[in-house]
């Protein structure tokens, strides 16, 4: 039962809506927040042209006035909600590909934002922009990063090997094996000089690799277990201690430390930033800014601070970041069910609608009762079901 008291149906391919009086209309739960701009493409040029099994479908924006924004139709534009701005991706792939048959050297790709008003953040276009924390964008440029704010100005006074997302007034940055600790008015301390790798130390390498410049590693201590680190640029070792185990947390610059079956949250610095241990799901990361832990077998969210914004929760109903098109995982009794494509029920498919839509990290259970976290850390009902239930793929409210 959801808490509105309104009844859902699940109509395919159309959508979640309400059932009013036999009339269908759309739900204000699947989009809490509503773009300021309207994103429309060109799938009905492409039919009527029959061109459409030879290029990919392009965007545009529209203002309040139906007036396009863009003076070129772009591959894709992503409304980031946290932040409330459009990152707008173009290439020139199906120019390429129907001149010469392939991609070759000609391809490009490029990145840009547009405001709510409708302006480019710079005119300046990047070879890529993600959301970074605290009001900035991770961008990069000639095989470099910074970060950009939303006035367009950037963090570091030149483009690092890497730079971090942007903590409580600072981020971190690595030039040639330097750590450096960059302030919100751009000055940089030096933290440390990173060692260099000796193969000979090490094990083989981890074979995920969490980034372009970072890659698991580890060595075998004197009882015979593997302790581990992080190998920089496959020239540089990050840490100086080395750890039970070691993951990226989907922050850069953060990682969770693991001993003895408890993990902790650490920087670029090797800075704790919880002084309170936690366990989390395997599946789990940093995802919109938060992750999912678990704490005395009860479940709950931080932020990239390491500061606990809920707990107390009996179970969590997720999206994974790697697989949100197709998978959700529901956590409870330290135990991960996952759920794939037309699988696990109505609640599965409408809180996977749900959170997709609406940018949200995950659902908490208490009592019955599912709720959300808000933009603001306000905790919201939803609606109430056993989580037995939807283990079980209950198809019924």
């Amino acid at each position: 039962m959801f808490i509105d008291k309104k009844k859902r149906l699940f109509v395919p391919y159309k959508g979640w809506c309400i059932d009013n009086m036999g009339e269908q209309v759309k739900d204000p739960l699947i989009n809490i927040c509503i773009p300021p701009l309207r994103i429309i493409d060109n799938i009905k040029k492409l039919y009527e042209s029959n061109q459409i099994a030879n290029n990919h479908i392009l965007y545009n924006l529209l203002d309040k006035n139906g007036k396009e924004i863009l003076p070129k139709w772009v591959r894709k534009i992503t409304y980031i909600i946290s932040y409330n701005i459009f990152i707008v991706e173009d290439n020139n792939e199906d120019e390429v590909v129907n001149k010469y048959g392939c991609i070759n050297k000609e391809y490009w790709e490029k990145y840009n934002v547009i405001d709510t008003e409708g302006k480019f953040l710079t005119e300046e276009w990047f070879e890529n922009i993600t959301p970074s924390t605290g009001g900035y964008l991770h961008i990069e440029r000639n095989g470099k990063y910074n970060l950009i704010d939303l006035q367009g100005h950037f963090l570091l006074k030149s483009d690092s090997d890497f730079v971090s997302d942007y903590f409580d007034g600072y981020a971190y940055c690595l030039r040639d094996g330097i750590l450096l600790k960059v302030f919100s008015d751009g000055k940089e301390k030096l933290i440390k000089c990173l060692d260099a790798y000796n193969d000979n130390l090490f094990g083989e390498l981890y074979s995920k690799q969490w980034h372009k410049y970072l890659k698991g590693i580890y060595r075998q201590n004197r009882d015979g277990n593997k302790e581990w680190n992080f190998l920089v640029y496959y020239k540089y070792v990050l840490f100086r201690r080395y750890y039970e185990r070691l993951t990226a947390s989907g922050i850069q610059g953060l990682f969770f430390a693991c001993k003895n079956g408890e993990k902790k949250l650490i920087d670029m610095a090797e800075k704790f930033l919880t002084d309170y241990s936690f366990k989390f799901p395997y599946s789990s990361y940093f995802l919109f800014g938060y992750a999912i832990i678990e704490i005395e077998g009860k479940y709950g969210i931080i932020n990239h601070l390491g500061k606990i914004i809920f707990k107390g929760f009996s179970s969590v109903l997720w999206a994974p970041q790697k697989d949100r098109s197709w998978m959700m995982i529901i956590f409870r009794n330290s135990t991960e069910k996952h759920f794939y494509h037309c699988q696990g029920g109505d609640y599965i498919h409408y809180a996977h609608d749900f959170l997709i839509r609406n940018q949200i990290v995950c659902l908490l259970e208490k009592d019955n009762i599912w709720y959300y976290p808000d933009y603001n850390n306000n905790i919201i009902e939803l609606f109430e079901c056993a989580p037995e239930s939807i283990e079980t793929y209950s198809d019924s409210y």
